[in-house]
């Protein structure tokens, strides 16, 4: 059977800088703490994954390759996935 994904509220997930160099800025809004975030390669390769507790995370990818990545956050059901380029 397929999975249903309904999309979180896009508007209220702030990511920048994007693109990133070093450290990247992820603000969140209230009802989306505890959502789970996963990084995905462009290959769909998991790079990490992490219990969101706070509304603001800071994540060093000074150690990722340039290019394209993915970050999906997921909480209750629903999921929201944003395209990150690592320069």
């Amino acid at each position: 059977s397929a999975l249903s994904v309904y999309d979180l509220e896009n508007n209220d997930i702030k990511i920048f800088p994007n693109p990133v160099s070093d450290t990247l800025n992820i603000d969140l809004p209230n009802n989306l703490r505890g959502s789970r975030a996963t990084i995905y390669s462009i290959s769909g390769q998991e790079m990490a994954s992490f219990k969101q507790k706070e509304t603001n995370l800071i994540l060093d990818m000074s150690g990722y390759k340039s290019g394209i990545y993915f970050i999906r956050f997921q909480k209750d059901g629903e999921a929201s996935t944003f395209k990150i380029l690592k320069k």
